[in-house]
């Protein structure tokens, strides 16, 4: 059964408990397949050990756009923005789970790579204007009863919480 995300009625009471989330931020085009099965997984390139990856940022994670270049007018070469990464797939979502979800630090994860890898990581955090201070990562699967809150980024520029339900 394919489930859908469905925008929630807003409330007038903040959840306090957002504060203290991690989110995992992604696009449109993953979050077609995660609704077909709802879990995230844990991925990894070019010698990463497979984490599935968080952050303690509570508006974006610059990271999230690492996979997405823009060729400028110049030739060269430049990482989209939130905003451009937003119109270019059609949608941004975030996963917002707890800490403990999420336990492995940078500084731990880092320690479980080949250090030239982890320095190929900083290097692009660095060119996206990243803090790996905010990574937070998990290596096991995470699972949609781990999910907190889900939201989708909207044209008003607010992060906006979705219901899951059966369709």
């Amino acid at each position: 059964m394919i489930r859908k995300f469905s925008p929630q009625p807003q409330s007038n009471t903040v959840m306090t408990q957002e504060q203290q989330l991690v989110w995992h931020y992604t696009t449109l085009t993953k979050i077609k397949i995660i609704e077909r099965d709802p879990i995230l997984r844990p991925f990894g390139k070019d010698g990463q050990k497979p984490a599935v990856w968080f952050s303690k940022d509570q508006t974006w994670e610059p990271t999230a756009a690492c996979n997405h270049l823009a060729t400028l007018a110049d030739g060269t070469e430049q990482f989209l923005d939130m905003k451009d990464l937003f119109q270019v797939t059609g949608g941004l979502y975030r996963f917002g789970v707890l800490p403990e979800d999420a336990p492995i630090t940078w500084e731990v994860y880092r320690s479980l790579i080949d250090p030239d890898v982890g320095q190929v990581m900083v290097d692009g955090a660095t060119r996206l204007r990243a803090s790996p201070d905010n990574w937070r990562a998990s290596l096991s699967p995470i699972e949609e009863n781990k999910w907190k809150v889900v939201q989708m980024w909207t044209e008003e520029s607010v992060w906006k919480t979705l219901n899951r339900r059966p369709e």
